[in-house]
C-alpha cells in the first residue's frame, strides 16, 4: 500500500490549515517547505506545520524545532527573499510585545500573549516600547538595560504613552 502524500499550495493562506487537515484524514506524508517557499503562493509551510502537529497534535515529527527560526534566516539570506515580520514561528515581530495591558498580562504568565513559548522555535521574547506601551514594559525594559528610574516617572511615561495612544 502506497502512502498517501498531501502537497498543498498556499493560493488562499490555507496551505498549512490544509495540510493539518489532510493528515488529520489520513495522510502519511506533508510535502512542505521551510518559510513556506515555492512556486506561486509558495507551500505549506515546514516550521507551521511542524508546531501544530507538536502543539495542537500530540505528534513529535523528530525534529528539532529549536532550529527554525536559525534556518530560516539563514534561508532568507541565502534565496535573498526576506519574510514579512509578522510571519508565524519564524518572523522577527512573531514573539514581540509592545501593547501595556498584554505585557502586564504576559508577565504574569507569558501565554497569555502567546500560544506557545518563543524558545520553543528558537526565537526570544521581546517587549516594545511604543505608543501602547505600560508601566509594566517601561520597567522591564529599564531593567533589561540595567537601569531603574523612580516609580513617580515610570507611571508618568507610561500615562503619557497611553494618552499619545489615544486610550
Amino acid at each position: 500500500e502506497r502512502p498517501i502524500e498531501v502537497h498543498c499550495h498556499n493560493d488562499f493562506g490555507l496551505a498549512t490549515a490544509n495540510t493539518l487537515a489532510a493528515i488529520s484524514a489520513g495522510a502519511q506524508v506533508a510535502s512542505t517547505s521551510l518559510n513556506g517557499m515555492g512556486e506561486r503562493a509558495g507551500c505549506g509551510a515546514t516550521e507551521e506545520v511542524a508546531v501544530a502537529l507538536r502543539i495542537l497534535y500530540g505528534i513529535d515529527m523528530g525534529l528539532d524545532l529549536s532550529k527554525f527560526y536559525e534556518a530560516s534566516t539563514l534561508l532568507q539570506t541565502f534565496s535573498g527573499i526576506k519574510l514579512q515580520p509578522h510571519k508565524a514561528v519564524v518572523g522577527d515581530g512573531a514573539f514581540v510585545q509592545e501593547a501595556g495591558l498584554v505585557v502586564t498580562g504576559w508577565k504574569e504568565n507569558p501565554f497569555t500573549a502567546e500560544a506557545y513559548l518563543p524558545e520553543l522555535v528558537g526565537q526570544k521574547p521581546t517587549i516594545l516600547l511604543g505608543k501602547k506601551s505600560g508601566k509594566d514594559s517601561i520597567e522591564i525594559k529599564l531593567k533589561e538595560m540595567g537601569l531603574s528610574a523612580p516609580e513617580a516617572k515610570i507611571a508618568r511615561n507610561s500615562r503619557l504613552a497611553h494618552y499619545d495612544a489615544g486610550a
